[in-house]
């Protein structure tokens, strides 16, 4: 009796295997990571060759990687790694992590900021779009409302993976004028080197009371394009704007 019970039990098990239903198209959450690398100014030939190069060849060296895709436009690369199914996702970040560190010593040094990576699944569509609108704002102003207020917020929300802001970033941007500098002796290279001194952001130190310590911000950034043009104070003298005679900033939108 028992010999008999176990045969039909397997007989059933076997008859119900080969009729379960198969999907054509089953959801596999492929181990995918997406990186990001900005190069505001650059043109696409120079973000492929300078940008894209250095790190494919070290993200080819990741064990289990299956296919890499690269977009260059200008200003920004972004590639997608698609590894294996059988290599974990967290495995492969940790991968990705050491391949941009060993790219580092190949990629332009005035790269404003390192390459970032984010884990992604291709299967992952946004649900929703919120646009925002306003009739005193710039497009800059808005973009870095959304990216500071409402894509944090809604980030923290329960249920939401990953949260992207679109839009046009504030910029500045700078065109020089050659007879001008020519008649300066001013190189472009003189002209960006002091741009780049003129506005940053340092740490000044803090000053400490007997009841209260204060810290020190100087206002050393500057955001816009009549900034660049005004006077400011530098090692007890003024000096004349950074722009004052070698060209003439203008505000609009990144890229």
């Amino acid at each position: 009796m028992t010999v008999a019970l176990t045969v039909s039990v397997i007989l059933f098990g076997l008859l119900a295997y080969f009729r379960l239903p198969v999907s054509d198209l089953p959801a596999i959450d492929y181990p995918v990571i997406q990186v990001q690398v900005g190069y505001p100014g650059a043109t696409p030939e120079t973000m492929a060759n300078n940008i894209a190069t250095p790190l494919e060849r070290q993200f080819m060296q990741i064990p289990g990687l299956e296919l890499v895709t690269s977009n260059n436009i200008q200003g920004h690369s972004s590639f997608v790694l698609q590894f294996d199914l059988s290599k974990s996702l967290d495995g492969a970040a940790t991968d990705v992590q050491a391949a941009i560190t060993r790219a580092q010593g190949e990629l332009p040094v005035d790269l404003p900021s390192p390459p970032t990576f984010t884990k992604t699944n291709p299967n992952d569509q946004p649900i929703m779009y919120i646009p925002l609108v306003s009739d005193t704002a710039t497009e800059g102003q808005l973009y870095d409302y959304a990216n500071t207020q409402v894509g944090e917020r809604i980030s923290i929300l329960p249920g939401v993976s990953q949260v992207s802001v679109f839009g046009a970033r504030s910029a500045v941007r700078i065109k020089a004028d050659p007879s001008a500098m020519a008649v300066r002796n001013t190189t472009l290279d003189d002209l960006t080197e002091a741009i780049k001194n003129g506005t940053n952001y340092t740490g000044a130190g803090q000053i400490d009371g007997s009841h209260r310590t204060f810290l020190l911000q100087p206002q050393g950034q500057l955001n816009t394009a009549d900034e660049y043009k005004q006077p400011h104070r530098r090692a007890k003298q003024w000096r004349p704007g950074l722009l004052e005679g070698c060209g003439y900033g203008k505000s609009g939108r990144a890229g």
